[in-house]
């Protein structure tokens, strides 16, 4: 994992801590075996040192449920059938294009399971997804399914943000960017060389040219970093309290 993938989960336990909610984790291991061109039991070692790194956020275990897709098929999959029979094969491709393969076009059933779940165990109530933007079709989706009224709850709600931009610009901090990530086992000295080395600084080509006209520092990438990691902070308060997060999957 890199720092892009673990701030959301920071923000999650922040708001775990101000409003006591249930925290909980989806862990999307058999989206990655659809996606990727991994071996189940390599996506398996990968998804051991993810929860290692979920558990190092400090999350209240008794107010944290998490959820491995494979290992837990007998709660998610009952859950995902139903929800399948209550979207269209035209609605998934018209939201994310032709899938791949029978996997993907089943899928959006398991993150609308991943999301309405903590209503299905605990009761209906407000349910809040922190995700990026770009997860937003997860959302509609699923709200969509909730709107149905089969069952007894209500529509998730999505709390947007913005990416982590990549140390090379504009964008958003990936695994498979040319510039490398940040990530969550760097040691110090690795961290100060991806920076030092990567990290796009807004400046101009020359020192002539940057005494001109000086630096943007809306294209520095250490100071657009910096501010998005230090200015996570609630500034207004909630219509009703959410009583369950759930972190879009992983």
């Amino acid at each position: 994992m890199h720092i892009g993938h673990v701030l959301p989960f920071y923000f999650a336990k922040y708001l775990q801590e101000q409003t006591n909610a249930l925290v909980y984790i989806p862990v999307s291991d058999d989206e990655k075996y659809f996606l990727k061109e991994m071996s189940l039991e390599v996506i398996g070692a990968h998804t051991r040192e993810n929860l290692l790194d979920l558990l190092a956020v400090g999350f209240d275990p008794d107010r944290t449920r998490i959820i491995v897709d494979t290992a837990d098929g007998d709660v998610v999959y009952p859950l995902a059938t139903a929800f399948a029979k209550a979207g269209t094969q035209s609605t998934i491709e018209a939201t994310y294009g032709e899938p791949a393969n029978i996997g993907l076009s089943f899928y959006p059933a398991v993150q609308a399971t991943h999301l309405l779940l903590p209503q299905l165990v605990e009761g209906r109530h407000p349910t809040l997804v922190p995700i990026a933007i770009d997860q937003d079709p997860h959302i509609r989706i699923c709200r969509d399914i909730a709107d149905k009224q089969r069952y007894d709850v209500d529509k998730p709600s999505a709390l947007l943000s913005k990416f982590l931009p990549s140390l090379a610009g504009p964008g958003k901090m990936s695994s498979s960017d040319d510039a490398p990530s940040i990530l969550l086992s760097d040691d110090r000295e690795t961290v100060f060389e991806k920076i030092r080395t990567h990290a796009y600084s807004g400046g101009q080509s020359t020192v002539d040219e940057h005494r001109e006209q000086g630096g943007d520092p809306e294209r520095d990438t250490r100071r657009s970093s910096f501010s998005r990691i230090s200015s996570k902070r609630m500034t207004s308060g909630w219509n009703e309290l959410p009583r369950n997060i759930v972190m879009d999957r992983y």
